[in-house]
């Protein structure tokens, strides 16, 4: 037997210190690490959010030779230049990655960019603004006084878009339906139904589209991400077919800055197919030994 000694933990949830807490879709409450690492005998047992650890996975990935890493924007890449990663899944993380001499590698900044403000550029998401804010009220009995962009551009904002869009095209078919038992149609199947031509779902995954590429790009100007950016997580895995087909308005939305256009178009952008968690855990525990982190 090899007893481990070292590791890295990440954990969807906020932190206090030591101690963090899991309230987003598992209700773990309040965790102290030490106990943990006092139980499993760990010598050093360091903690991430998820998508810190997301971040690093990103950030020791050969763009070139990983059959999981799917290109979505060619770019030119620039050496040690920001990083960033989004990722819409069950909610909508996001982290940036800078270069650090001392360390020979990235550091990872963590980051709620989920949570910037929907932005609103026409007047039909003016009208998904206001839909979005009703939609919470009734269904989840929470009243939002604002709109963050992971509430329309997430795994759960699939079922709003299609309410909404069922509600402004009467006229159009829409094919899907509940499940038995279910008061709405889920994520998966509008995905599954999109890719069949529900005209319904269509118009869902086109503006889900537009409103992440719209904070994603938004972000990537924040930053000026010109090392790269990766998007992972279960709903862009799954529009991969979308992502890489003409059809597509991710890059033309994405480069829709302006002044700006053509900086966005040298951006470097790929699709992660795995989990890169798993990876960025090692990462960061091999980092955090070299260069003798704290806990």
């Amino acid at each position: 037997d090899f007893p481990i000694k070292f590791g890295t933990l990440a954990i969807a949830g906020q932190r206090d210190g030591r101690r963090v807490i899991v309230r987003t879709n598992l209700k773990w409450g309040w965790n102290d690490i030490d106990d943990i690492k006092a139980k499993y005998k760990f010598d050093k047992l360091y903690i991430l959010n998820d998508f810190e650890s997301n971040a690093y996975g990103a950030t020791c990935i050969s763009v070139e030779d990983h059959e999981e890493c799917v290109m979505l924007n060619k770019g030119v890449k620039t050496e040690k230049k920001p990083l960033m990663i989004v990722g819409p899944g069950t909610g909508l993380g996001s982290a940036v990655m800078t270069y650090s001499k001392s360390d020979g590698g990235y550091t990872v900044h963590s980051g709620e960019g989920g949570h910037v403000e929907f932005t609103v550029t026409n007047e039909l998401e003016l009208r998904l603004r206001s839909f979005a804010i009703q939609y919470w009220q009734e269904k989840r009995g929470i009243t939002l006084h604002r709109v963050a962009s992971e509430k329309l551009a997430s795994g759960p904002a699939l079922p709003l878009l299609y309410e909404f869009f069922k509600l402004e095209h009467p006229e159009l078919e829409a094919i899907l339906q509940p499940s038995p038992g279910e008061e709405e149609v889920k994520s998966k199947d509008i995905i599954e139904g999109f890719y069949q031509k529900d005209p319904v779902c269509v118009k869902v995954i086109e503006q889900f589209t537009k409103n992440l590429a719209v904070m994603v790009s938004d972000l990537a100007l924040v930053v000026m991400a010109q090392g790269g950016i990766y998007l992972c997580g279960g709903v862009a895995v799954s529009l991969k077919e979308y992502f890489l087909s003409p059809d597509c308005i991710f890059m033309d939305v994405m480069t829709n800055k302006g002044l700006l256009e053509d900086f966005i178009k040298s951006i470097p952008i790929y699709l992660l197919m795995h989990e890169p968690g798993l990876d960025g855990a090692e990462q960061y525990t091999y980092q955090g030994l070299v260069n003798n982190y704290s806990e």
